[in-house]
């Protein structure tokens, strides 16, 4: 494991041979490191976010285009709907943010948190595919990942 890239991916591999593996929300476990900056959890994105594509511009684009078809598409059409005043269109992104908002709540119950958070939800999920971006941006830099003072590069590609 010390060699892994992604530690809690390779851990679940080698458990998973042992029986089944719940993979959830819970409110048990807490994390060891307290990520309070944005630039620390952007780190902490940057470095396997790219690694858990597997190294592919395909699916780096593939990637990219979902998150933003499922979280500014629904913004953005609303907005646009609502400048234009095209009821056809802004009728259909309001109900697609609903959904979108409303599928978060379940979880900001769970922690406690307050359900506005909610709105946050487009905005995180812009956030998560710059980070995601960058990580493949480092990659091809020949910057990489970096974990516990190790750095790497795609298989076959080690300096």
């Amino acid at each position: 494991m010390r060699a892994a890239r992604i530690d809690d991916c390779t851990l679940a591999a080698l458990l998973k041979p042992h029986g089944a593996i719940w993979l959830g929300l819970g409110t048990e476990s807490h994390s060891l490191r307290d990520y309070r900056q944005l630039g620390e959890i952007w780190r902490m994105v940057a470095r396997s976010a790219y690694v858990q594509l597997r190294f592919s511009p395909w699916r780096l684009l593939g990637a990219t285009l979902v998150m933003t078809f499922l979280y500014a598409g629904p913004v953005g059409g609303l907005l646009y709907g609502l400048w234009t005043e095209n009821v056809w269109l802004a009728m259909p992104t309001l109900l697609a943010c609903l959904l979108m908002l409303t599928a978060y709540v379940p979880t900001l119950r769970l922690y406690a948190l307050n359900p506005l958070r909610a709105f946050s939800l487009p905005i995180a999920a812009l956030f998560y595919t710059l980070m995601t971006l960058d990580s493949a941006r480092r990659h091809y830099g020949g910057r990489g990942g970096a974990w516990k003072g190790r750095h790497y590069s795609a298989p076959g590609q080690e300096r």
